[in-house]
């Protein structure tokens, strides 16, 4: 198996499991104050509507700077780069991306939030620059 798959499986399964989050806190508010599902047809509904929007914010979060990891793990394997430290710091962006979303769906202090979202931001952008090192041969 290839290193980078193990940390991308388990970044998978935190965006899996806060959507299952999302789905199951939305249902039970929408269910107890009697929401009908149209209302909230769009994002501006929802966030004006129910009060517990932290796992819908959390998983649209999952889909923004997670794009650019799963495009450098893409890249990794097609060109078969050494991934010994781009490895080190999947794991290190993974971890701290897990960390953000428990913090984002229980207590949700945005500074603490935001010291982890910019770490595992740092880990990303640092395992991108080693990658443009090597194919540039540097």
């Amino acid at each position: 198996m290839h290193p980078l798959l193990p940390p991308t499986f388990v970044l998978l399964g935190l965006t899996f499991a806060v959507w299952i989050l999302l789905y199951l806190r939305r249902v039970r508010e929408m269910k107890a104050k009697r929401i009908h599902p149209q209302k909230v047809a769009s994002r501006a509904d929802a966030q004006r509507l129910l009060e517990d929007t932290s796992a819908s914010n959390n998983f649209q979060n999952l889909l923004e700077m997670p794009l650019l990891y799963y495009a450098l793990v893409a890249l990794v394997i097609v060109t078969d780069t050494a991934p010994g430290i781009i490895a080190l710091l999947a794991w290190a962006f993974v971890a701290l991306r897990i960390v953000h979303s428990v913090i984002h769906v229980t207590y949700n202090t945005v500074l603490h939030r935001c010291c982890v979202y910019f770490g595992s931001c740092m880990m990303l952008w640092s395992a991108w620059g080693v990658f443009v090192w090597r194919q540039l041969g540097l």
